[in-house]
């Protein structure tokens, strides 16, 4: 009896242990942050610590930028409002080398009718070191600059994206600023026609030029298109690209492929069921389209943002009014490299819930946050979710001989200026071994092609693909064998 008693308790905890397994896509934990005052969070990034920082904004007397730093668990750490001469929000936050983060918005004066694109550099305690504005409105009262992106560049400055009002030739253009790490301005470059024209995102290529996307009233075939523009390393076109139909299409986000090719999302009117439709667009290195796909329902589903996965393929978030629990629901999209559904995943409540921004995490995982009034203190609150990727649920117990690959962690860690990474692999392998800053940005290819079965060794030098030394910071290592995919996380310190 007693025997048969264990064997029915042993089966008991077996199911429940089952029904608690996690798929992708599911809801890890969801977290909530700000006051009975609208509170936002537009962006998102993991940092060096294991924890995560978000940038947006909170409303009190006035609309300030809002930065946020958790642990591992969304745990604040600390929370800082920088507060302007006005209303300013944060549009993009990136942390920096050695502590400290970039933020890009926009600030405005009281009593002034436009704003300024805003760069700020903080501390790792979010107090500013520094702030630059650039634009007109501060002297003329009238123009209106939005900076919507930042990203830091391979040397060490940073390239800022956005548009601008009565700046460029015609009345509205997308605008490309080059700064040097202090922020002041290398270069600036202005792109569009007679009509409405606007960057929100912009991305450094692997041959440092730059690629950017939004939304052109200027050309294409009907008013509003996805507007793609290629620059070289100094700002100058190479190339610009429209997407779309008669109806409107906007470019939200861009990333460069692993072929140099660019993934592209936003949202559509031109195709799809209803409404707006999620809009993904696949191209070559010249821009030229390869495919496209849309997603959706009857009725408005709207992208924000996407990233290249560690499979290749993409996680895309936004929000719908199609799927989910009522208003607008948070909403996650896994594809394959093609561009095929792999889920879909709603998050929120009766009330509204977006997902601004998702970003992949050191341990395999996405971050997403956006806006919330389902949960939190009242009104709107920032909204952060960590969803769990392709490997979660998984158990990493098994021996470890019937694993297709194991991936050792580098020794020395931390390193400067070499370290070994070992692997192990049960049979014979299509091996990809990749180098990814916190970005997600790839830095180095050091393994790709067919590996024989058995122990291997390979040294990294901290060196990019193209021979560049890299900067101090948190590297990941991404192994890619047999169908399993393994990550570590490795320290460069110069």
């Amino acid at each position: 009896m007693k025997r048969t008693m264990l064997v029915v308790s042993c089966l008991v905890l077996l199911v429940a242990h089952v029904a608690i397994a996690q798929l992708p896509g599911d809801a890890l934990w969801t977290r909530t942050y700000g006051d009975t005052s609208p509170d936002c969070g537009r962006c998102v990034q993991p940092t060096s610590d294991g924890g995560y920082v978000v940038a947006g904004f909170t409303y009190g007397t006035s609309q300030d930028i809002y930065l946020i730093k958790t642990d591992d668990v969304g745990d604040t750490l600390w929370t800082n409002c920088i507060r302007g001469e006005g209303s300013d929000d944060a549009k993009c936050i990136q942390e920096l080398p050695g502590g400290g983060y970039v933020v890009a918005g926009n600030t405005q004066a009281p009593g002034i009718f436009g704003c300024d694109i805003y760069l700020i550099e903080t501390d790792a305690y979010g107090d500013t070191l520094w702030t630059r504005k650039y634009g007109d409105s501060e002297g003329m009262g009238t123009g209106t600059n939005n900076g919507n992106c930042v990203e830091r560049t391979s040397d060490g400055g940073y390239i800022v994206a956005g548009w601008s009002q009565f700046q460029g030739p015609y009345n509205e253009d997308l605008w490309l600023i080059k700064t040097d790490a202090n922020g002041d301005s290398l270069w600036s470059r202005f792109f569009g026609g007679s009509a409405f024209d606007m960057a929100y995102t912009v991305e450094q290529t692997s041959d440092d030029g730059y690629i950017a996307v939004g939304y052109t009233l200027s050309s294409g075939a009907g008013n509003e298109d996805v507007y793609l523009v290629r620059t070289d390393a100094l700002g100058s076109p190479e190339w610009e690209k429209t997407y779309g139909g008669t109806g409107s299409d906007y470019g939200r986000c861009v990333r460069q492929t692993a072929d140099g090719g660019y993934i592209i999302t936003g949202y559509t009117t031109s195709f799809g069921t209803g409404g707006f439709d999620i809009y993904l667009i696949r191209t070559d290195a010249q821009g030229d389209t390869l495919w496209t796909r849309t997603y959706g329902g009857v009725n408005d589903d709207i992208s924000y943002s996407l990233q290249v996965t560690a499979d290749e393929g993409y996680i895309i978030s936004g929000k719908t009014t199609s799927f989910g629990a009522g208003g607008n629901d948070a909403y996650l999209i896994k594809t394959d490299a093609s561009g095929d559904t792999l889920w879909t995943r709603t998050y929120g409540g009766t009330g509204t819930d977006k997902g601004y921004y998702v970003q992949l995490t050191l341990d395999g995982d996405y971050i997403m946050t956006g806006e919330t009034t389902s949960y939190g203190g009242g009104d709107y609150d920032v909204l952060l979710i960590k969803v769990g990727g392709e490997l979660t649920g998984i158990e990493d117990d098994q021996p470890i001989l019937t694993k297709p690959c194991v991936l050792s962690q580098n020794y020395p860690n931390p390193f400067n200026p070499s370290t070994v990474i070992s692997y192990d692999l049960l049979q014979a392998s299509d091996v990809g071994m990749n180098i990814y800053d916190l970005s997600g940005r790839r830095v180095k290819t050091l393994v790709s092609g067919i590996r024989a079965a058995g122990a291997h060794r390979v040294v990294w030098d901290g060196r990019s693909d193209k021979g560049e030394e890299v900067a101090s910071g948190v590297y990941v290592c991404r192994l890619d064998a047999g169908g399993h995919v393994q990550t570590r996380k490795m320290v460069l310190t110069r």
